[in-house]
């Protein structure tokens, strides 16, 4: 089975790598951390972020996908600006990197809402 790592492996330059092989590597590894991640596809509105990564915990970030050396349109900048002003995170993914930081937001994400549940769940009534 060719895993998404070794996709982006298998790229021995960074323009060989594809939106796609992003996309497939960041899916696959949330959702192994126990995210939902949804492809966001809202008619009429250009520019939206590509996917939803819904937390465990009840926490979203908004992920817009790139190529390596990939940037944003002028729209999706201004979609980055009103969900962060709405306080949701959006965040854009162009490699590796990108992917394992996200990768570390989440853990503490799912860490910190451990905690909290634990303390909630130790309280008595």
């Amino acid at each position: 089975m060719v895993t998404p790592w070794k996709i982006l492996r298998r790229c021995t330059r960074t323009k060989d790598i594809l939106e796609k092989d992003i996309e497939q590597k960041l899916k696959v590894s949330l959702e192994r951390m126990g995210c939902l991640v949804l492809k966001f596809v809202s008619p009429g509105n250009s520019g939206v972020p590509d996917r939803l990564v819904f937390i465990p915990g009840g926490k979203l970030v908004l992920v817009e996908l790139k190529r390596p050396g990939g940037k944003l349109r002028p729209l999706q900048k201004v979609w980055a600006k009103k969900f962060g002003k709405l306080g949701f995170r959006h965040r854009t993914v162009k490699d590796e990197n990108d992917i394992r930081e996200l990768m570390e937001l989440v853990r503490k994400e799912v860490m910190a809402n451990e905690v909290h549940t634990a303390c909630v769940s130790d309280r008595s009534y």
